[in-house]
């Protein structure tokens, strides 16, 4: 259902979703709770105050797509950072803001989706998104186009070690977050692409340790690097960590 309701004189148009409300303009924000509840519409998980905010609807687009990817992942068991890490991980790109963020393991864009919108909020960068299992990236296409974010992304399927191969430009930004034991091979086959300096951030470092020992040791020994630990509230995990490390070019690597 879509209303338009005259202000003053300007016209906002409203569109109910579910029992939620969204704004379709941000030319006015005179509508109070009275009015929206005189025609039945409650207050909810997506509800906004008009009297003190003037979004456009694109950013509550924007949260709807990325609440329903998080439920879809914790329903299926499928991947994602979850919004502890995930928040961490947009101030780290907000702090580097790259020209050329390179994901591998795209997933069904959880992770993405995060990075995009700091992207989009700076106004500039770009994404190069890998992933292995054709139907996840897909899905993760499709997220990123109801997002309205797919024109920032460059979405790749295949393994990641020889998709990196065929990246010519340079990577300020790298994510890692596939099969632990590829996380060094991934960043071999990228690391002529890496900038000086470079933001190499790696996820599940503390469950994964193991399996990609030979990827800490290295960076750990060559670059200054950090580890953040996290309390997350994830079905399959409830503690992990992210490594850091800030790639620079050496005579000796």
């Amino acid at each position: 259902m879509i209303i338009a309701v005259g202000v003053s004189h300007q016209v906002a148009a409203l569109s109910v979703v579910n029992q939620e409300i969204v704004v379709a303009s941000e030319n006015d924000c005179n509508i109070n709770k009275e009015f929206m509840t005189a025609w039945g519409m409650p207050y909810g998980i997506h509800t906004v105050d008009l009297a003190n905010s003037c979004q456009p609807m694109e950013v509550y687009m924007f949260d709807q797509v990325l609440e329903e990817v998080e439920a879809q992942c914790r329903e299926e068991s499928i991947p994602m950072l979850g919004p502890e890490k995930a928040k961490f991980l947009a101030a780290c790109v907000e702090k580097a803001k790259p020209s050329l963020i390179v994901e591998c393991g795209t997933a069904i864009g959880y992770s993405g989706l995060w990075m995009l919108r700091v992207l989009n909020a700076i106004g500039t960068g770009r994404l190069i998104t890998i992933e292995i299992e054709a139907n996840r990236a897909a899905q993760a296409q499709t997220n990123f186009e109801r997002a309205g974010l797919a024109d920032l992304v460059d979405s790749r399927i295949g393994d990641a070690q020889e998709v990196l191969k065929s990246i010519e430009d340079p990577v300020d930004f790298l994510l890692l977050d596939n099969n632990f034991n590829n996380y060094f091979p991934c960043f071999q086959a990228i690391e002529s692409q890496l900038t000086n300096p470079a933001t190499v951030v790696a996820d599940n470092v503390g469950i994964g340790a193991d399996a990609m020992a030979d990827y800490l040791e290295h960076v750990r020994e060559r670059y200054e690097s950090e580890t953040h630990w996290f309390d997350i509230d994830l079905p399959w995990v409830k503690q992990d960590a992210i490594e850091v490390s800030i790639y620079r070019h050496l005579l000796n690597n």
